[in-house]
């Protein structure tokens, strides 16, 4: 993700907290990276360890005495989990921050972790020289399609789970996505597990100038839009890339815009709010099934006894 003015910026914001407030885009291109976005702080000592989530009650009935061990990786201080954090924590999740910025090493693979979610940063998908760790972290995406751990990649992160299995990532040539957009589902929604149950247009918040431009093989498009066609695909059957974000509040998205001068109008505007509401009830939901289908991978399957019947 590539940030304001230099590359596709995804936002996050502050602490991987429902309540941090800061921001930031995906994929950037090979240009020089203008202005980095640098609202939003999280602890930048702190390791992974440390920031373990603890398990949560879940909805539905989550079972919390076994939680689903997700492991969330923040490429940049400015783009953690915000409200994301909260709806896989109640969904019974236990999260697990790596900040690979702040010294954390990449896991070279995902044992111990029933799931994977890649955030954003200012960095673009291939700026290997200023973010060392991305090689690492598309290798692991990799892995992870491979192995079908369930996995989500916003913004940057979902830059990344392409451009890790020969998708291409560039600067989108209509401009920049900054503000309230709808999506559109495709025809493969309707039967894919996460996609299926939301509406027809779905609400998102947009906050980048880099794109994908083409999908791995074998990718399936999900959600479009009149602007850029790629908004959502899955790889494998567990692995979902998103270029929108689902995790911002307004406040924060409008955070960033100020911080680069920019008018808080059009999808700035009031039209921002309504799709904080939207948003906070259908990928709230979403992220529910991604728990749930995480969970569900990972439980032992129950064998039926054995019945001899006598003939």
């Amino acid at each position: 993700m590539a940030a304001h003015q230099g590359g596709t910026a995804h936002r996050q914001g502050t602490a991987p907290h429902d309540d941090a407030t800061h921001h930031h885009d995906d994929a950037h291109h090979d240009d020089a990276h203008d202005d980095d976005a640098t609202r939003g702080r999280a602890d930048p000592t702190a390791t992974a360890q440390e920031n373990a989530h603890p398990a949560h009650p879940g909805a539905d009935g989550a079972n919390t005495e076994n939680p689903v061990q997700v492991l969330v990786l923040e490429h940049d201080p400015t783009d953690p989990l915000l409200r994301l954090g909260g709806w896989l924590t109640e969904a019974g999740a236990r999260i697990t921050v790596c900040r690979p910025y702040a010294g954390d090493p990449i896991p070279p693979d995902l044992g111990g972790f029933d799931a994977l979610i890649s955030m954003g940063g200012a960095m673009g998908a291939r700026d290997d020289d200023r973010a060392p760790w991305l090689p690492a972290t598309r290798a692991l995406l990799a892995s992870a399609v491979r192995s079908a751990t369930p996995t989500i990649g916003i913004c940057l992160g979902g830059q990344l789970l392409a451009a890790a299995t020969g998708g291409t990532v560039r600067r989108g040539t209509d401009g920049r996505e900054i503000g309230a957009y709808l999506t559109a589902k495709r025809d493969a929604a309707m039967s894919d597990p996460l996609f299926a149950d939301l509406p027809m247009t779905p609400d998102v918040m947009q906050y980048h100038d880099d794109v994908v431009s083409t999908l791995p093989a074998g990718a399936v498009l999900l959600l479009s839009s009149t602007g850029y066609p790629y908004q959502a695909w899955r790889q494998g059957p567990a692995a979902w890339g998103l270029q929108f974000h689902i995790e911002t509040a307004a406040d924060h998205v409008r955070e960033w815009a100020r911080a680069e001068g920019l008018p808080l109008t059009g999808r700035l505007g009031p039209a921002l709010d309504d799709a904080e509401e939207a948003i906070g009830e259908v990928w709230r939901d979403f992220t529910h099934r991604f728990v749930a289908l995480a969970r569900d991978r990972h439980r032992p399957r129950r064998l039926l006894p054995v019945v001899a019947i006598d003939e």
